[in-house]
């Protein structure tokens, strides 16, 4: 489109909530460098794929599945996305808390 975004047609899709992650083949990070909006009134919507800030040639582009949900804590976000996706998220975030629970499991046990 020539700023920055792509933009991918779906007959079935209409504005509003997406019920599943978009079907553009993006993994999931709690630290997202992109995010899919629905433009558009009527059908055929458009999903757009926006970057919320610079992406570097070759860095992998992700999106939150549960943005609605960016809320809650990382350990409640991690189950949902067990439960309803099937994955254990393993982003930087949830890698950074999981690093930190095992510190404070240490320093508990001296």
């Amino acid at each position: 489109m020539g700023d920055g975004s792509w933009v991918f047609h779906h007959p079935e899709t209409r504005c509003g909530k997406l019920s599943s992650p978009p079907c553009l083949g993006l993994n999931h990070s709690c630290l997202p460098n992109c995010e899919v909006r629905i433009e558009g009134k009527g059908r055929p919507a458009k999903m757009v794929l926006c970057a919320k800030k610079q992406v570097k040639k070759g860095q992998e582009l992700t999106i939150d599945y549960i943005k609605e949900l960016a809320h809650l804590e990382p350990s409640e976000r991690r189950k949902l996305l067990q439960q309803d996706y099937g994955f254990l998220c393993r982003c930087p975030k949830c890698l950074a808390l999981d690093r930190a629970v095992a510190t404070a499991e240490e320093e508990e046990e001296t």
